[in-house]
């Protein structure tokens, strides 16, 4: 099992997930309105409660360079 600093991933991969995050939420709320950095923010927030700093993935979820 590899470790991952979760937190770090999410902010690495930021521009991707912020827009799937936003078009996730007008998927299943199509009128909603949103700032979605905000809805981002919150998600990181959301994240850092929930998850411990490093989490355990399996090694086949993890390629190096």
């Amino acid at each position: 099992m590899s470790r991952i600093r979760i937190e770090e991933v999410i902010s690495q991969l930021h521009v991707s997930i912020q827009a799937s995050l936003k078009e996730a939420v007008h998927e299943v709320i199509p009128n909603a309105d949103f700032d979605d950095r905000q809805l981002f923010e919150a998600f990181k927030r959301a994240v850092s409660r929930k998850c411990r700093r490093w989490e355990r993935v399996s090694d086949r979820y993890i390629e190096s360079d």
